[in-house]
């Protein structure tokens, strides 16, 4: 079975949390500046389609976006998740390794505590 589209964009918001904190930037830091202001909805959004395959509305489509808003916000959503649950993390070396060894995305979500920047 393909990986959902939870997976994917953990997948690639991992990547960018950790470029950040090895780095200090983001590859992706420009879709904040859409994606901030309208976290919760997106979200909302992202979340009932996160357990299917199809990831053509968030992930791989900075060519070809859904009308009215960029491509690839997929990324920013998995680096929310993500920088949630390192930001929630006593232990950050600890948080680090379980970030960059995922395996589960649903169990990762749960664990990191993100709604939606609410």
């Amino acid at each position: 079975a393909g990986k959902t589209l939870l997976d994917q964009a953990l997948i690639e918001g991992i990547a960018d949390l950790v470029g950040e904190l090895v780095s200090g930037t983001n590859a992706n830091a420009w879709l904040r500046e859409y994606a901030v202001p309208r976290e919760a909805a997106l979200w909302d959004e992202f979340k009932t389609e996160m357990s299917g395959t199809d990831i053509s509305r968030w992930l791989g489509n900075q060519d070809n976006p859904p009308p009215g808003r960029p491509g690839d916000l997929g990324y920013f959503i998995g680096y929310q998740i993500a920088k949630a649950y390192y930001d929630r993390a006593a232990d950050k070396r600890a948080a680090l390794r379980d970030i960059i060894e995922v395996r589960g995305g649903t169990a990762f979500l749960s664990a990191s505590g993100y709604d939606g920047g609410r």
